[in-house]
């Protein structure tokens, strides 16, 4: 079993432990998911982010749209390397490619638990009193 998928299973273990009623369990499947895209699967293709994508609006959270945006984007540089039109080897590109795919995510995720505000808050929240809109 590879360090990945170990951590994947603690995250799992930790998030199922802790979901007690409906909303938290559907938070915990959309963070459930995303680990294991990241993190626990050995195989993956870039269409496979289109389930957070349907969990992201459900949870309904700035910190779920933030990460399923920018996994979004930087999954597609999977399909840039695959078709290797590009004028060196593709086995020079991988650690690139890991850190632009997963890492930036990942990068997301740590800059979002850092960040102090209303995380959890909808996305289409209004502005509360004495905020400027968009803040």
């Amino acid at each position: 079993m590879t360090a990945g998928r170990i951590a994947f299973l603690g995250v799992f273990a930790l998030l199922t432990w802790r979901a007690r009623d409906t909303d938290a369990w559907i938070r915990a499947a959309f963070w459930i998911l995303f680990a294991y895209l990241v993190i626990g699967t050995a195989w993956f293709w870039p269409w496979y982010v289109t389930w957070l994508v349907a969990l992201a609006p459900i949870v309904g959270g700035r910190r779920a749209t933030a990460v399923t945006l920018t996994f979004s984007a930087s999954v597609l540089i999977i399909y840039v390397l695959w078709g290797n039109h590009l004028p060196f080897d593709r086995e020079s590109l991988y650690p690139l490619h890991n850190i632009v795919a997963f890492g930036l995510p990942l990068l997301v995720v740590w800059w979002q638990l850092r960040r102090d505000g209303p995380t959890a808050e909808p996305v289409y929240a209004p502005a509360r009193r004495g905020e400027p809109a968009g803040a």
